[in-house]
């Protein structure tokens, strides 16, 4: 399942395969996400190794707009981690580096063509910035989620935000996520103040060409056993429960 709820359902075929008498029930990729955490079991990666992985899918259900396509064509990576780096300033450190490529590479990027250097589009902020969705929702109490985030982005261009897929104080969420990716539900209260969770969200910037809000990346500490068993069953969908990967 690519989301939370089960909407999106993925491209099926039958192959007939020699007269059906090999016969194969196939699906087109639409995430790579749990295949990934199984490849770091089976290509037996140490803590601080991991994969990258390059995929290219089809996500037939998706509302097609200025960040999204039918076609995916996406660059991903996943990598082992301990059980005490489940924490907020891991995620953020981590988050950090990954900043620190994007902005080097708009600077490489500039230096090979002067010309991209333009006062009408500025450079990507030297910093990221992190907002809990708990603190956008108390930033812009009267906005729903799709006006929060331009909204935020007009004064902070460049920010991670963080807890996505939890119920939010007003009893919504930010946005859905899928049950069995990231982990939204963990408790991060103490390493936060205010009430808050999970160890997930989306890197977002505000895009000066298009004037919109744009993703450019989402991520966060994967599923325990347990945080899987309590999404799961916060999304009522425990018949996912008998399946290999969980």
């Amino acid at each position: 399942m690519l989301d939370r709820d089960g909407s999106r359902t993925p491209i099926q075929f039958h192959i007939n395969n020699d007269h059906n008498r090999h016969r194969l029930d196939a699906q087109i990729v639409q995430t790579a996400t749990k295949w990934k955490r199984v490849a770091l079991r089976q290509f037996d990666c140490k803590v601080g190794e991991g994969i990258c992985t390059h995929m290219r899918a089809v996500r037939k259900d998706y509302l097609l707009d200025h960040d999204h396509s039918a076609y995916v064509d996406q660059w991903d990576w996943e990598r082992a981690i301990t059980a005490e780096q489940r924490n907020l300033d891991f995620l953020k450190a981590v988050l950090c580096k990954i900043w620190k490529v994007i902005t080097g590479a708009e600077k490489f990027t500039q230096s090979l063509f002067p010309q991209l250097k333009d006062f009408r589009y500025p450079d990507f902020p030297a910093e990221l910035e992190f907002f809990h969705a708990e603190e956008i929702l108390d930033m812009y109490p009267d906005l729903p989620r799709k006006q929060r985030e331009p909204a935020i982005l007009q004064d902070h261009p460049a920010i991670f935000i963080i807890g996505i897929g939890w119920p939010l104080k007003d009893g919504l969420h930010h946005e859905m996520r899928a049950a069995d990716y990231d982990d939204w539900v963990t408790d991060t209260s103490f390493e936060t103040g205010p009430p808050t969770h999970g160890l997930n969200g989306d890197t977002l910037i505000w895009n000066h060409v298009t004037r919109r809000r744009h993703e450019l990346g989402s991520m966060g500490v994967r599923v325990t056993a347990e945080t899987l068993k309590r999404q799961i069953e916060m999304s009522q969908l425990q018949s996912l429960l008998k399946l290999p990967y969980h």
